[in-house]
Order: structure tokens, then sequence, then C-alpha cells
């Protein structure tokens, strides 16, 4: 099989596994093919064997089946299928509903935890996202208003009206409802515009073969920490987010670099879940995942009940700032409630510099 394409194996193991009539060994056959193309990075074959071990038709030749099932489940998402989004979303949402329980409240002005009231008026042209919380009577409303400025350092040929179109839908992927502080109902509601202007906006630069070498130039006189950073995103095309030197604040620039994995800026739906993420950077929410360069040693499984719900594997999570092919979640938000209310940036784990984690975590919401 080895010369054979993950298209092909993957569709002459679904005939041989789901059309075996009985024979054992068609069926193992079909197996071993779907295996084979899921190695070789199929999304259908990575989706087809995680529902089958998570409906308990298939076993898992080591570890526990739930979890091996979302490993493979995830793997899916992360090549593209929109099937294993959702089924992951619909499971840990599931799981959450089912380990989070609300009182009903009457509507009433945001408080926090400790039953303080939420106070949000960040506006100016030092803002580069203004941010207002109001109470209408039946909602809380958190409106986050910003300018998109779209830069371009090179004349590389590329589609740039697709190329913004799926990074403004990721930045809109924040807004909806959602429950905070114990299960109060807040609406998230984002005023873009697109103007070319410098001032007061959030920038987005295209990470491009010029601005990696730039990049790499200015590593040279920058620290090692800050260096080994950069080197990194260059070499692994990560796309990230500058939030201001030394700490995030409501009033520090805020650029977003992308990158393509095919240089090509192509890939609507890559792009679209990028910017997502990084967005929720820009709004003061740091990462979840594991990294060695960041100094970040990851979330440790089942340490918060409040996000316990959308673990995977290991220390992954089924949550935007972990995964950007994941939904954002109550927590997230929560957590950017806390950064502009108190202009502090909000961790899930501590950094080499000991800075405490969020006090959205662990709460109980």
């Amino acid at each position: 099989m080895e010369n054979v394409n993950r298209a092909q194996l993957r569709e002459e193991g679904k005939q041989l596994y789901f059309h075996a009539d009985g024979d054992a060994e068609k069926k193992k056959e079909g197996l071993k093919r779907l295996v084979a193309a899921q190695e070789r990075g199929d999304a259908e074959a990575s989706f087809i064997l995680g529902v089958e071990m998570l409906r308990g038709r298939l076993a898992p030749l080591r570890g526990e089946r739930v979890e091996k099932a979302l490993d493979y489940l995830a793997a899916a998402s992360r090549n593209g299928s929109m099937q294993a989004r959702a089924l992951l979303n619909q499971f840990c949402e599931t799981r959450y509903r089912r380990a989070v329980c609300f009182d009903p409240a009457e509507p009433a002005p945001l408080t926090g935890f400790d039953g303080r009231a939420i106070r949000i008026r960040r506006k100016g042209i030092f803002v580069p996202v203004d941010a207002e919380l109001h109470f209408d009577g039946t909602i809380n409303i958190l409106t986050l208003s910003a300018n998109i400025h779209f830069v371009y350092l090179s004349d590389n040929a590329f589609d740039r009206a697709r190329y913004e179109a799926a990074i403004l839908r990721g930045i809109r992927d924040w807004e909806g409802e959602y429950e905070v502080f114990g299960g109060q109902k807040l609406r998230l509601e984002l005023e873009l515009s697109t103007e070319q202007r410098i001032r007061d906006s959030i920038h987005i630069i295209p990470f491009d073969g010029e601005l990696s070498e730039a990049v790499e130039s200015v590593g040279k006189y920058t620290g090692k920490e800050k260096r080994e950073r950069l080197m990194s995103c260059v070499e692994h095309r990560r796309s990230f987010a500058g939030i201001g030197i030394g700490r995030w604040s409501v009033h520090t620039t805020k650029t977003i670099y992308m990158q393509s994995a095919s240089g090509r800026f192509d890939d609507e739906d890559a792009l679209r879940n990028t910017a997502k993420h990084e967005f929720g950077h820009v709004l003061g929410v740091g990462d979840m995942y594991a990294s060695e360069v960041d100094s970040l040693g990851g979330v440790p499984p089942d340490k918060y009940g409040d996000i316990a719900a959308f673990h995977l594997y290991d220390q992954e999570y089924y949550m935007v700032m972990c995964d950007e092919n994941a939904p954002v979640s109550n927590n997230d938000v929560e957590m950017v409630v806390l950064a502009f209310s108190e202009n502090r940036f909000q961790r899930f784990q501590p950094d080499n510099t000991g800075k405490k984690i969020s006090d959205a975590l662990g709460k109980g919401n």
C-alpha cells in the first residue's frame, strides 16, 4: 500500500469495512486501509475511525477508547473535516451542560464572582479595541468596536478580497450569546470597519517570504527568548499576534501576522480559524497549549472543572485558544470581560514570568 494515495486507500477501506457482508477478513483489511489513509492525513478516514470508536464498534490497540476516539476526531478536524468539528462541538457541549448547572436568574446588570458590578468603558484613539458593557433591561451586551487595517508590505500576488473576507469571518466568530459568571447571559457584539488608517486600528499583515526574511534579520538583535519565538514562527509557518511590548493592555498596539501553509493565502477555512484564535490574543486571552519556545507547559487535564468538559486527550482541549478549529466558549468570553474590566491579560497557564492565571478559571462556570 506504500504507493497508493490516501484517497484511494480510504475509498477501498470504506468499501471493504462497511460492505464486508460478515466476512471478517474483508472487514479487517478495510480497517487496515482506513488506518493507512488516516496515517497519511486523510480527514474522512480519521473521522470514520473516531466515530466507530466513539460508538464502541471499534477498540483501540492501546489506550482508553473514548480518549483515542477524540484523538482521531481532533485529527480529522485539523485536516478540515467539518463533520468532525461539529461532532466534537456537540460532544463537548453535551458534557459541559451535564456538568455545569445554572439556576435561572432574573436579568440584571453583570456581576463578577464576588457579586460586584462589572463596568467596562474603554474608548478613544489610544484604545485599538473599544469596549463598552451595558444592560438593556433583558440582557448584558458587550460591544467591541475596531478598525481592521489590512497592511501589505510586498507585492506578492494573491486574492486579497477573499483573504480579507476570511479573516473578518474569523473575527466575527466571537459574536454570539454566552453564559458567564455563574450563568448570567451576555451577548458579544462586534462593530468592525476596514478603513486604511494606522492609528486606532488592529493591523493585519500577511507573513509572506519577504516578511519572514525581515523577521529573521530582526531576530538577530533581540533577546534569546524573543528570537527563538520569532524563528519558530518563521520555521513552522505559525501566525502570531503582537499585543504589546512587555505586556498586554487595552492601550497597546495590536498586530496579527498571518501565515499560510501554502504561501498563497488561499485556504480560507484555515485563515478564518487562525484569525479567530489570534483575535483572542488581541482581546487579552492567552494560549492553552504547551509550547516550549513560549515557556508554556499546557493546561493539565481536569485541573479546572469549568473547562474539563472540553478536554479531549493528553493536554488538548476543544477550545479556541487551544485548537483554532474549535468554537469560542463561555469561558473565553468571560476572560475577555475580565481583561477589559481589569486591564489585565488573562492566562490559562503561568509562563516563566510567574504571572497568575485568570480568575475565570476554577470558578465553576
